[in-house]
């Protein structure tokens, strides 16, 4: 996603999208296949949701004729800027919504802010430190 395979590190993740006021999902981030890490939930009834410009979903009608019930819900816009606590160096990262409650929920944008780049060296998780004699014959010296 960065387009490079050097080290790197960002400090702030944006989200934005529209959401339903019962919902809420959690965002996991991997980074270089380490597992899941929590790092931030979302909130439908969060300060970040814009309720003044609500949006319909789930019309019932199809010309004249009504199909399912006649439940129709609304959805708003978010704008939500989560700081990571933390974060290590990576090569690659992915990232998982988890949807915790039922309603409408998207994320139409994902931003990643205060980028840092490092040295091209192997993740510290990878490293490991051996000593080895001078004739390289002799390991932990």
């Amino acid at each position: 996603m960065f387009k490079t395979d050097r080290l790197k590190k960002y400090r702030k993740i944006r989200l934005k999208g529209n959401i339903s006021p019962d919902q809420s999902y959690e965002v996991y981030v991997n980074y270089d296949n380490s597992g899941f890490q929590l790092v931030g939930t979302v909130l439908g009834s969060g300060s970040y949701v814009d309720y003044s410009s609500p949006q319909s979903i789930g019309g019932n009608m199809i010309g004249n004729s009504q199909i399912g019930g006649d439940d129709m819900g609304n959805i708003y816009p978010y704008l939500l800027q989560i700081k990571l606590t933390k974060p290590p160096k990576f090569r690659k990262r992915s990232i998982k919504f988890v949807a915790k409650g039922i309603g409408y929920v998207d994320v139409n944008y994902i931003m990643d802010y205060d980028i840092r780049t490092y040295e091209n060296k192997i993740p510290s998780q990878y490293r490991q430190k051996q000593n080895v004699s001078l004739d390289g014959e002799s390991n932990d010296q």
